[in-house]
Order: C-alpha cells, then sequence, then structure tokens
C-alpha cells in the first residue's frame, strides 16, 4: 500500500497494518525528541553540581598541602561549636616544622615542599574524627581542631602528633635531632566557660602557648587550659 491510498475494508482483505505501525514509529521519534533534550539537561545540572563542589573545596583549601586554609578556620570553628557529642570541649593545636628556613636552605625549596605534604599526612594520619579539621595556616604554620572531653586527651591526641612527625625519620642536618621533628601549642577550653571561647581568643592562646614551647627547646609539646 502506497502513501495516501485507500484502506481496503472489503472481506478477505489483508489488515492494514503499515499505518498503525507508521503511526506508533513516528509517536516514538516524538518521545525521544522530548526526552533526549530533558536529558541533557539533567545532565548539565549534574556537571554544574559536581563543578560547583569542586570551586567550593578548592576556596578552602591549601593547593600544595591539600588541608583546608587560614580562610576556612572561622567557619570550621563555628561548625565544630554546633557538634553535640563534643562535651563541652574544644581544642585548638598550632603547630610548624623545626627550623624549617634551614632545611630550606639546605635541602631546597622543591623538597621543602614534599616535606610539608609529608608532615600533613603524617598529621592527617592521627585524626580520629569527621569534625577534626587540619589548616595550613601559611608557610610551615599549621593548625589542627578538634575536641576532646579532657585535657588529658587532648594532650595525648597531640603527643600522637608529634610521634607521627617523628616516625617520618626525614633527614635535617639543620636541626638537632638530625631529623625533621615539629613544636606543638595547645589550647583547650571548656566551652561551658561563659565567655572563654572565641576563634580569635583561642587562636591567640595556642599561639602564645607554641611560642613558650619554642622558647623552651623544640620537638615538643606545650599546654594552656583556658578558663
Amino acid at each position: 500500500m502506497t502513501q495516501g491510498s485507500l484502506i481496503d475494508f472489503s472481506p478477505g482483505a489483508p489488515p492494514a497494518r503499515r499505518p498503525i505501525v507508521k503511526g506508533y514509529q513516528w509517536s516514538l521519534r516524538r518521545r525521544n525528541k522530548v526526552a533526549s533534550p530533558l536529558k541533557l539537561l539533567h545532565a548539565r545540572i549534574r556537571a554544574l553540581e559536581v563543578e560547583n563542589r569542586r570551586l567550593r573545596k578548592l576556596a578552602i583549601t591549601d593547593d600544595l598541602t591539600h588541608a583546608f586554609n587560614r580562610r576556612h578556620f572561622q567557619d570550621a570553628f563555628r561548625s565544630l561549636l554546633r557538634v553535640p557529642a563534643r562535651s563541652h570541649s574544644i581544642a585548638l593545636c598550632l603547630f610548624d616544622i623545626d627550623n624549617f628556613k634551614a632545611y630550606n636552605d639546605i635541602y631546597g625549596h622543591l623538597q621543602g615542599d614534599e616535606a610539608l605534604r609529608a608532615v600533613t599526612a603524617a598529621i592527617r594520619g592521627t585524626l580520629r574524627r569527621a569534625s577534626d579539621r587540619l589548616f595550613r595556616l601559611g608557610g610551615d604554620e599549621f593548625g589542627v581542631l578538634f575536641w576532646e572531653p579532657s585535657p588529658d586527651r587532648a594532650l595525648g591526641m597531640v603527643q600522637r602528633m608529634r610521634s607521627a612527625v617523628n616516625a617520618l625519620q626525614l633527614p635535617h642536618t639543620g636541626n638537632a635531632r638530625k631529623i625533621v621533628t615539629a613544636t606543638f601549642g595547645l589550647a583547650w577550653c571548656d566551652s561551658s566557660v561563659p565567655g572563654a571561647l572565641s576563634p580569635q581568643k583561642m587562636y591567640a592562646t595556642a599561639d602564645s602557648v607554641l611560642y613558650d614551647a619554642k622558647r623552651s627547646g623544640r620537638d615538643r609539646v606545650a599546654m594552656q587550659v583556658m578558663a
């Protein structure tokens, strides 16, 4: 039967299936034409969401070490305060690599970058909770924001960080122990104490403790309980 011909409904005439098949195929093609732009639109939306998440992460991440950057510190501090299981306590540990300028002078800045990456990975391996945050604050200065229910447990965690850096056994002839070491200053605060807890105050306390630890020697941990 050719297109435009009449359908024979006389007895014994073959059933007129071709126009029905053509109509079905046309309907499928039409639905596919409608569905294809929708699928493409959904795929583009998903791709944009993935890219936006990537860009948001880049905005708060240090390029070299992939630790969080300084910009993210206050946001992470407020987020940690909202963690219900933190038992009204929070800790901030600041640390830097001992005699790192001498390390760069002896081994070069490329090797210095590798040392920063290795130390970052070692510290990250000691973190136990999803809420624990590691920051690169600038140069060889880092910070860890976490919660522990007591000063002793917070001190124990930072001692493990120090041991993890020493366990790398990275050669450093310009350092007293001839390996890469780090010095840590820890501030611990019971957040139930009115007015004791703020990002600025905790940072200033941890920084002061770190400075005192350096004056007393290197490769050590010092702590202050805030009241």
